[in-house]
């Protein structure tokens, strides 16, 4: 019996130190974000954290994937697997003939991952831009000064340069309602995507925006702590 208590108290002081733990990392974070930009962070993701797992890996077949595609309203044509380059490895698993939704229409259809262009709508649909220009997604190469594949070798990755009469290379840093328009959905595509890339990142993305949804955990830090 005694021992038993001995455990239980033992217990009882971990899970104590634990609840003391959170308590700061709590304190500390809505301090540092604020109450408001804390409780953003908190419901999307916090509360979920598994999400962003299921979505990078939920579309793994013609029905899932139509299935998800048709929840979004996206205008699509189903490819099925597959390969435009040299590269046997550069394949696109579930590929997709992707237009826009509803809302949002891009300016030429795109080739890309099944969810990608879930995610994509998903993006689109929330942002409710009406014209979405890009400069590709499907493209077998290797990152910049790197030996592994961009994530545009997967069809993974799309690069977009223009929301609307917003454009990237011209008003990301404008102070009025174009720049804020471009600010607004780097922001909201941190949401749908691992990756966001802005002119703010490097000069490689000085007019476009690359989004990405690279497979593993992912810790939304630059998110979190405003995400450009």
């Amino acid at each position: 019996m005694t021992q038993t208590k001995g455990k239980l108290s033992n217990w009882t002081k971990k899970l104590v130190i634990f609840i003391a733990f959170l308590t700061t990392i709590t304190l500390i974070f809505s301090t540092i974000l604020g109450y408001k930009r804390f409780s953003e962070v908190f419901n999307e993701h916090f509360s979920s954290p598994l999400y962003h797992l299921r979505t990078i890996s939920e579309a793994t077949n013609k029905n899932v994937c139509v299935k998800l595609l048709e929840e979004v309203n996206a205008k699509y044509k189903y490819l099925g697997n597959r390969n435009y380059s040299d590269n046997e490895v550069c394949q696109i698993v579930d590929a997709v003939k992707f237009s826009g939704t509803i809302k949002s229409k891009l300016t030429s259809p795109v080739i890309t991952s099944c969810i990608t262009a879930v995610q994509l709508s998903r993006w689109l649909n929330e942002l409710g831009a009406k014209s979405v220009e890009h400069i590709g997604s499907y493209n077998c190469r290797k990152i910049r000064n790197s030996q592994k594949l961009s994530e545009h070798s997967f069809g993974k990755a799309i690069d977009i340069s223009k929301l609307d009469d917003s454009v990237l290379k011209d008003h990301w840093n404008d102070s009025g309602a174009k720049g804020e328009k471009l600010r607004k959905a780097a922001k909201l595509a941190c949401k749908y995507f691992t990756n966001v890339l802005t002119p703010d990142s490097n000069s490689l993305h000085k007019d476009h925006f690359h989004f990405d949804n690279k497979a593993g955990l992912y810790t939304r830090w630059h998110y979190w702590f405003g995400c450009k």
